[in-house]
């Protein structure tokens, strides 16, 4: 009777820890083209799954892991030659009519231990926006995700817990 019942806590962790992160619905089996600094396509894509993205090189894909969410905030997390890291992306911009994403991101980074959104979206660090298909270059804006603390107030700009665009739309701001 015990391995039954673990067997079924087991199951119903597993569905929780999948459904943590997601992608907006609007971005899912959708292929994007990664564009270079002049407009076209560089030859990289990306598809978007609920809670994980295929980055395709030159011929090789990779899978990257959505582990934490908070708005606009995501943090990926990806395994190349058994060594784990994890990145804090931002979609900035995400018009479905247009067919573009605009997304900030920080570099890979190995953790001692499994991080949390705070851990790794802290704030500092991000790169030029990766643009997904045509789109001009926009403001980063915020930097930090409402639920972590402001470490350096020189530097943090704190989210709203409702940022007014559709790569923040998680369910919970609906009246805003």
């Amino acid at each position: 009777m015990t391995s039954y019942i673990f067997a079924f806590v087991l199951l119903l962790s597993y569905d929780y820890a999948t459904g943590q992160c997601n992608f907006p619905c609007k971005a899912q089996e959708r292929l994007y083209d990664v564009l270079a600094d002049n407009g076209d396509a560089n030859g990289f894509q990306v598809k978007f799954d609920a809670s994980t993205y295929t980055l395709s090189m030159n011929g090789t894909e990779y899978k990257i892991d959505c582990v934490h969410r908070s708005g606009p905030f995501y943090v990926l997390r990806r395994t190349i030659a058994g060594v784990v890291s994890y990145m804090c992306l931002k979609n900035a911009r995400f018009i479905i009519s247009a067919d573009f994403l605009v997304l900030f991101q920080t570099e890979w980074k190995p953790f001692p231990r499994n991080p949390t959104l705070c851990d790794v979206c802290t704030g500092k660090d991000f790169n030029a926006p990766e643009l997904l298909n045509d789109v001009n270059t926009t403001e980063l804006g915020c930097n930090l995700p409402f639920v972590c603390p402001i470490t350096d107030p020189t530097v943090d700009r704190r989210c709203s817990a409702c940022e007014p665009s559709e790569a923040s739309d998680d369910g919970l701001c609906c009246d805003c």
